[in-house]
């Protein structure tokens, strides 16, 4: 199995990058809850209407994570981590410059497809980076930065529908198309 880091002993920025890809999955997957109000007024749309944002991003979510392995062998797992940072990144701008609900479901899948592969492919960076002995504890800290997000995403996402530019009041009616 091919090192990530380079011979020697790796420095902790590679647990803490891991960690940072995780925790932004796990952020994405929870702030679109409270955001959907913010996002149905952005749009015209219910928030009832918005249910396929959620949905789409943990479909997506489930497909790609065996794609990590497969793509890591015939890519190379730094070439595609990277990869998978940079389509996260992309996509979560593509969410934000939605203008409709399909190129932000659309957004929202591709977004998970990168969120998929970093998850998946930061533990394997981990194994094939830290001696044994060091792994437990560096998962320990990745896994705490991923449960983190459910308790942060809910406050993010009403802070950014609330207070964030352009984020509409909560009190004018929805129309429905």
């Amino acid at each position: 199995m091919t090192r990530f880091a380079p011979a020697g002993e790796p420095s902790m920025l590679l647990p803490a990058t891991v960690a940072c890809g995780v925790f932004m999955t796990s952020l994405d997957q929870n702030v679109v809850v409270t955001a959907l109000p913010g996002i149905g007024e952005s749009l015209a749309r219910p928030p009832s209407q918005l249910g396929l944002l959620i949905t789409v991003y943990v479909a997506s979510l489930i497909v790609t994570m065996p794609l990590g392995g497969w793509l890591a062998d015939r890519f190379g797992l730094r070439n595609v981590y990277c990869f998978a940072l940079l389509v996260f990144a992309s996509a979560s701008a593509l969410c934000g410059l939605s203008e409709n609900i399909w190129m932000l479901v659309g957004s929202r899948a591709l977004q998970s497809f990168g969120g998929a592969l970093m998850g998946t492919l930061g533990q394997v960076v981990i194994l094939s980076s830290f001696p044994r002995d060091r792994t437990l504890r560096i998962n320990m800290y990745i896994s705490l930065a991923g449960q983190s997000g459910p308790l942060v995403g809910p406050l993010v996402g009403g802070a950014l529908t609330t207070y964030a530019p352009g984020a509409g009041s909560s009190t004018s009616t929805y129309r429905s198309r």
